[in-house]
């Protein structure tokens, strides 16, 4: 099963081996190490509006208290990796009270 790739802000490994802060309005400079590209963002996350940045809420599906990336997070992981798990069929199939049939030919 894979975790979700984090979709906030975040350091990540660029392919020549640097690190960037990716996820914040602003480009970060390109860092030799993690350590440093996370002090970066510990800095400039503060700058961000409240509005902006990471905070606690509520799992839409079993209400446990998790860190969101933003509004679009609404669920956390392990229900995240959960859904995964079902085939799409599954859902489209539940999510809709008629189901069309194929045309008889």
């Amino acid at each position: 099963m894979r975790t979700p790739r984090p979709t906030g802000p975040r350091v990540e490994r660029l392919h020549n081996g640097g690190f960037q802060v990716l996820g914040l309005p602003d480009l970060s400079p390109v860092f030799s190490t993690r350590a440093k590209g996370e002090q970066w963002l510990r800095d400039h996350l503060q700058k961000l509006p409240a509005t902006r940045q990471p905070r606690d809420r509520a799992c839409l599906c079993c209400g446990t208290d998790f860190r969101s990336d933003g509004a679009h997070n609404r669920m956390c992981s392990s229900c995240r990796l959960r859904g995964q798990d079902i085939p799409a069929a599954v859902g489209l199939a539940t999510a809709s009270s008629k189901l069309r049939r194929a045309a008889r030919v």
